[in-house]
């Protein structure tokens, strides 16, 4: 088991209370942000940065965070506090199952962004409905499926035989062979199961090394080189409970001794429709502030605001005692309506 997510002191908490002996790693691109790379070459900076977290040897880790550090000095420090083991793949001390950040979770949010507004029990029945067609969905192509692997694992094995269709083997014992690829090169040992590229015994899915070996041994199907996880027979395991529906309301059977809570006192809200945070800021990560044009302050946006700005009163025009002519400037509007002097009338003269 491990559990994925972001900085923030409250998961750290609950992970270490509920689920001690279990390995928490940092999503990378939540990290990425609260590293805040330089904005020139971000870019390459970015790939440096993936190029770190996803590498599967010591060696190229180190090649790849030394260059990250040569671009960015400034992270080396935050990294080596954080630990290596957190984040970078080459370091980890458990199996992440190929999962660096935490878009499943980011996923859920997106999905239910209009449900989680609802009451709680609204709420609980959106997450039951999609729960239940998921499952559904994934048993019927359990069922359906007449290979031994799921079709993801087999995407990725296909890309990989493509890739070691050119790769060179050597014997070197009954169990050992030396992969001669256009990179390091690999050592493959069936006995323990290993590669020195690492890729097999961490991801669980076999390597180019271990395919290129297969097929010199005349193999046809590498899929016994696979972990369990990624079998078809697991998959359908997985998803082969049904969720069922609740009953209409009407037919729910309530207890005789069911207490009756009333909630809690609540402040009058403001009126109107609360405002939307769309997203909780990660730990470390600086909030953009907001600026608005219309008042030139900080704090909202031009939408939003109630600043009461200086009224733009264009003076009247009026003849001056015996001449007919304008005596202030129609452009100008610096006047105020209190400063105007407005003609005298005698009511007798009408």
């Amino acid at each position: 088991m491990a559990i994925i997510s972001d900085r923030a002191n409250s998961i750290h908490l609950a992970v270490r209370n509920v689920f001690p002996h279990v390995y928490h790693g940092l999503c990378c691109r939540h990290l990425m942000m609260n590293l805040r790379l330089p904005s020139d070459k971000k870019k390459e900076n970015e790939k440096l940065w993936w190029k770190t977290c996803k590498s599967y040897r010591l060696s190229d880790f180190n090649e790849s965070f030394n260059a990250l550090c040569l671009a960015v000095p400034r992270v080396r420090h935050t990294l080596t506090s954080i630990g290596f083991g957190r984040w970078a793949r080459a370091h980890c001390p458990g199996n992440r199952y190929h999962y660096m950040t935490s878009n499943s979770a980011e996923s859920i949010n997106a999905l239910s962004r209009h449900s989680r507004k609802m009451p709680v029990t609204q709420l609980l029945e959106f997450f039951r409905q999609s729960v239940q067609k998921w499952f559904y969905d994934r048993r019927l192509q359990g069922i359906h499926e007449k290979h031994l692997l799921t079709q993801w694992a087999q995407k990725k094995i296909f890309k990989k035989i493509e890739g070691s269709r050119t790769w060179t083997v050597a014997g070197i014992e009954l169990n050992s062979y030396s992969v001669a690829d256009s990179g390091k090169g690999g050592l493959v040992d069936f006995v323990n199961g290993t590669c020195s590229c690492r890729v097999w015994q961490v991801s669980g899915l076999p390597c180019g090394h271990v395919i290129a070996v297969s097929k010199f041994l005349g193999e046809t199907d590498c899929s016994k080189y696979c972990f369990p996880c990624y079998s078809n027979e697991v998959y359908k395991k997985t998803y082969e409970e049904a969720i069922y529906p609740l009953p209409h309301r009407s037919e729910w059977e309530t207890p005789e001794d069911l207490i009756n809570l009333q909630p809690p006192h609540m402040t009058k809200r403001q009126a109107g429709r609360p405002r939307e945070n769309n997203r909780i800021l990660s730990r470390g990560e600086e909030p953009t502030p907001l600026y608005c044009s219309r008042c030139n302050s900080y704090g909202h946006h031009r939408d939003v605001c109630r600043q009461p700005m200086p009224s733009e009163v264009r003076t009247r025009k009026h003849p001056d005692k015996g001449k007919g002519k304008e005596t202030d400037n129609p452009d100008d509007f610096t006047q105020s309506p209190a400063d105007y002097m407005y003609p005298s009338f005698n009511l007798g003269d009408f």
